[in-house]
């Protein structure tokens, strides 16, 4: 068996396609600035990256503004079938041992995330 060999990436989501469902915002999730930040007033909130191509999943980091805020449900896509890639709770960095093609953030439990 071959295959192409890829450089692992620190960060895949970098830029990458993002929606919410907060209207037109999401870029501050994904543009590798600390000092730009991602908020909802929705009390379930939705994030989504498509990565453009299926990628090794390590872990996800939510660098949340103050404390960590509500719970989160974290999955991944693989062909277009979801995976529950955790437990559900209250997180700000998840392992995760897998490949996806997306990443589904399911925020819920608070008024407010930021």
């Amino acid at each position: 068996m071959s295959g192409k060999q890829h450089i692992a990436t620190d960060n895949i989501s970098l830029h990458r396609p993002v929606t919410t469902n907060v209207g037109d915002t999401g870029s501050e999730l994904v543009d590798g600035n600390a000092d730009t930040y991602w908020t909802s007033n929705y009390r379930k909130s939705k994030i989504d990256i498509n990565f453009k191509g299926m990628c090794a999943l390590d872990h996800v980091l939510i660098d949340w503004v103050d404390s960590i805020q509500g719970f989160q449900t974290v999955l991944y896509l693989v062909g277009g079938d979801i995976h529950d890639g955790s437990a559900r709770g209250s997180y700000d960095r998840l392992d995760l041992a897998g490949l996806g093609a997306q990443l589904k953030i399911q925020l819920r439990g608070s008024n407010f995330y930021s």
